[in-house]
């Protein structure tokens, strides 16, 4: 994966407790508490906001969540029991695994 140098300037008090948690083992370094932070930061926006989500993988699935939440809405709600809904799931589940990652016949 290609990476992008950046300066980054936080507050003193930041800082100091951005050492500490490297210092205790949470993190290797401080970059690594920062891509950490920032990965965080954008999966709650984009959980928050689907639109703002890019078209990958990962991203691509919470923009899919709200488009079948938003459906879901508009047809005024599910009218199957739980166990119902729950074995529709898995068997949605069965066939995208079969069509993305099953091999052979």
């Amino acid at each position: 994966m290609a990476s992008q140098k950046i300066t980054l300037t936080i507050p003193q008090s930041l800082h100091q407790e951005a050492k500490r948690l490297v210092k205790a083992g949470y993190y290797a370094n401080f970059a690594e508490l920062a891509r950490a932070g920032i990965r965080k930061e954008i999966k709650e926006l984009y959980i928050a906001n689907p639109s703002l989500a890019l078209e990958t993988d990962g991203l691509l699935y919470l923009r899919r969540l709200e488009e079948i939440r938003q459906i879901i809405r508009e047809a005024g709600g599910i009218n199957k029991t739980e166990e119902e809904a729950l074995e529709d799931l898995r068997r949605i589940r069965e066939e995208v695994w079969r069509e993305r990652y099953a091999t052979g016949p």
